[in-house]
């Protein structure tokens, strides 16, 4: 009786977790969108008033929405980690009833590293990054 209430705790605790990365995954989306609306503006702005202090503030911009999604994903990261351990001492304790449930969606064990849990980051900000400082050299300096 014990082992069914251990069970039903881990699994809405491994629910919860679940639910906490797919919120996270959601924000994250929100902040790489309006990373890339800034981007695009800054861009804009800086050929339309011929400013290169717009461009320079838009590098600002995407460095600080870089450390904000940073964070974000180092956060959703614990709650994977989180999340994979319940799922490996559930495996291990309960293997024949979590093979039999269907509300488990964690694919493997997580492992950490580096570049697979970050790339989407680099792929995203350091070419916006590249992408503003080419451009400071089209727009002529107004001194």
């Amino acid at each position: 009786m014990e082992k069914d209430k251990t069970y039903e705790i881990l699994l809405k605790l491994l629910e919860i977790e679940q639910n906490r990365i797919n919120s996270l995954d959601s924000t994250e989306f929100t902040i790489k969108g309006l990373s890339v609306t800034l981007f695009s503006a800054f861009v804009g702005f800086a050929f339309d008033k011929k400013s290169l202090v717009l461009l320079y503030v838009g590098v600002v911009a995407v460095i600080f929405s870089s450390i904000i999604d940073f964070i974000y994903r180092k956060v959703q990261l614990s709650h994977v980690e989180k999340a994979s351990n319940i799922y490996k001492y559930l495996k291990k304790e309960y293997l024949e009833k979590v093979e039999s449930s269907n509300n488990l969606k964690i694919a493997s064990e997580y492992k950490s590293n580096l570049i697979n849990d970050y790339s989407p980051l680099f792929m995203l900000y350091f070419p916006m990054l590249a992408v503003l400082i080419m451009l400071t050299k089209f727009i002529p300096s107004t001194r």
